[in-house]
């Protein structure tokens, strides 16, 4: 480690005819210096140079210290040019620095300063003049007090002499006066900003900081600027269009859900009605006629939910909803789905789930959404032979679990060159006139995005004439077990209820009426909020099903009142029944006044498990 001087080993260097002295770091003060140094900082004797005060020294000076101590830790020296003003003239100097340590071992910078013209700061500066000449970068110097001293000819093209000071040059005066103040407390000033040019309004980046006058000595402010006009405006085009673009999304976003609500009001009274004619005593082709009737409604609702899926991904606003799930339990639930469609139209259906036993934490429902589709895909364009539904879980030591599903068909396979128009949204292989299968061409494109949101792959393998294999892989963190719960009650085993129910579709009361008398349970029926409140300051119920969207008084305006009501009264399960049936709507109402939700149009077995479900358990069978 280097020793540290004293001053008396200084004294050698008052020989030299170069200054020479010696400034404390750590401390800011003038440490040492030879007669010349006391002359090149026009001071009057030694013991004055040495009692000057340096610690209010500005931010960008205490950075170029910073950086000589960083320099002289690594053993490096520096050259600079500096501009001095004893008397009152400028003298410039060039200075070799180096690093010493002095007593009590603190850095200190000791320089060496030479007559510029003892090198070669002349040529130099004659280059810097003309590069400053030529440069595009329009560069102003200005006094404390915002008047023009000097500029070069990129600012004489910008500006003339006309805009001669500083504050009028940029269209927001006063954003140019907080900036000229920012610079005069030492501040760097960078932005970017509207300037009055000869050419007009143009916005120009813009950096000033405080200098010394190399001509006088006095602080002055120099000004860069660049001419960013052509990029600002189109950054601006971008922005408003990416705003538009969204607003459009959004507005889309909103009418693609109200088109859903009013699509599927008159759909739950098509598919309820379907439902209803069921029970009914039927010829065969009338029975026929009704399944018809029944898988027709329910694509009409698999295309609704695909346009909204559609419309909240171009939005955004699709988001996964991570827990734990069981893979194989996932696996038979879409085997035990599809193998009544396989049945219908005489296809074999076999399935085998091969790997770990383990619990995974990922989007179970959109998994699901996603092997339906290829499932049903794999239906609809199979006329003979079978459908192979394979699953394989590889769990490693460490890292994410690996999950593959295969659907298979014998189908009549795709051509390689229609392989991704398969992915695209609104397309489909054959979108003649004359094809075979209805769709909108939705379900693969969303399954593919729902699949990436998971960073996971759809992969197809298809030959014309032989079939297709459809491969989905996605790689997910291990979960805790998830312990299956026992159901806490008995579907086929309820207690007759007193519902209520508000609705103010006439078809739909029709309806869900005719589904509770199904299931053995007793309605009492209300038009829109207010009748429904009238209702239960007369009777008792044991539930309520609210629809959302009614007259007078709406369904969540009507279940806050009932929270409010006395006793017993305010407690009673709340079902929102919706055609509002994206998920944000759903999540709404359940944070909300509402302990349960059913979508429209209403499938009579899923209203008898909700209804199981809030049966109180004291009334049970």
């Amino acid at each position: 480690m280097p020793r540290a001087f004293k001053k008396s080993e200084l004294e050698a260097f008052q020989a030299l005819a170069n200054p020479v002295w010696v400034f404390d770091i750590d401390k800011q003060h003038m440490w040492w210096a030879n007669h010349r140094a006391v002359e090149l900082w026009n001071a009057d004797s030694l013991d004055a140079l040495l009692a000057r005060d340096y610690t209010d020294l500005s931010e960008s000076t205490r950075q170029r210290l910073a950086n000589y101590q960083r320099v002289f830790k690594r053993g490096e020296t520096l050259r600079e040019q500096w501009t001095f003003f004893p008397k009152g003239e400028p003298k410039t100097v060039i200075c070799d620095c180096s690093g010493i340590l002095i007593e009590e071992g603190r850095m200190a910078l000791m320089i060496e300063a030479r007559p510029a013209a003892d090198s070669e700061a002349a040529p130099n500066a004659l280059r810097a003049t003309e590069a400053l000449n030529h440069t595009r970068l329009i560069t102003s110097l200005f006094t404390l007090e915002g008047d023009l001293l000097f500029q070069n000819p990129a600012a004489d093209r910008a500006f003339g002499r006309d805009i001669a000071d500083f504050v009028s040059r940029f269209v927001d005066r006063d954003l140019a006066r907080r900036a000229l103040d920012d610079v005069l407390r030492g501040e760097t000033v960078s932005i970017e900003a509207e300037c009055q040019t000869l050419n007009g309004q143009r916005w120009h980046g813009v950096d000033c900081r405080l200098i010394r006058d190399p001509a006088t000595g006095a602080q002055a402010v120099l000004c860069n600027r660049r001419d960013i006009d052509d990029l600002k405006h189109t950054q601006l085009a971008l922005t408003e269009a990416k705003i538009r673009a969204e607003e459009s999304a959004e507005v889309k976003s909103r009418f693609l859900a109200n088109m859903s609500h009013e699509i599927r009001t008159p759909l739950n009274g098509v598919l309820g009605l379907a439902q209803l004619l069921k029970t009914e005593p039927l010829s065969p082709r009338q029975s026929e006629y009704v399944d018809y009737m029944m898988d027709s409604a329910k694509s009409l609702r698999v295309i609704i939910d695909d346009i909204l899926d559609f419309s909240k991904m171009e939005a955004g606003h699709i988001e996964l909803d991570r827990h734990p799930f069981c893979p194989e339990r996932l696996f038979q639930s879409c085997l035990h789905l599809v193998r009544p469609m396989a049945q219908t139209k005489g296809l074999a259906l076999r399935g085998e789930f091969e790997g770990d036993k383990t619990d995974l934490n990922g989007d179970e429902t959109r998994l699901r959404q996603v092997l339906m589709n290829l499932l049903s895909n794999a239906v609809k364009f199979t006329d003979h032979g079978e459908i192979r539904f394979q699953a394989a879980l590889r769990v490693p030591e460490t890292g994410m679990a690996e999950l593959r599903f295969t659907v298979a068909d014998t189908g009549p396979g795709i051509e390689k060159r229609d392989h991704a128009k398969l992915f695209t949204r609104f397309t489909q292989v054959d979108d003649s006139l004359k094809r075979r299968r209805e769709g909108a061409g939705l379900g693969l494109a969303i399954a593919r995005e729902l699949i990436s949101l998971m960073d996971g792959e759809i992969e197809l393998e298809s030959q014309p004439g032989k079939g297709s294999a459809f491969s989905v892989r996605v790689a997910l963190p291990v979960s805790n077990p998830v312990k299956k719960q026992p159901d806490s009650f008995d579907e086929d085993s309820q207690a007759e209820l007193r519902v209520l129910v508000a609705e103010d579709n006439r078809v739909n009361q029709m309806v869900i009426e005719k589904f509770l008398k199904a299931l053995g349970h007793r309605t009492m029926m209300a038009n829109h909020g207010l009748e429904a409140l009238a209702l239960l300051d007369r009777h008792e119920a044991d539930i309520a099903l609210l629809d959302i969207m009614m007259p007078e008084m709406d369904g969540l305006d009507t279940a806050r009142a009932i929270r409010g009501l006395p006793g017993s009264l305010a407690k009673i399960p709340i079902v929102a029944v919706s055609a509002n049936a994206m998920k944000d709507d759903r999540d709404a109402y359940l944070a909300g006044h509402f302990d349960d939700y059913l979508a429209k149009p209403i499938e009579m077995d899923s209203l008898k498990k909700l209804l199981a479900k809030w049966s109180p358990v004291d009334r049970r069978p």
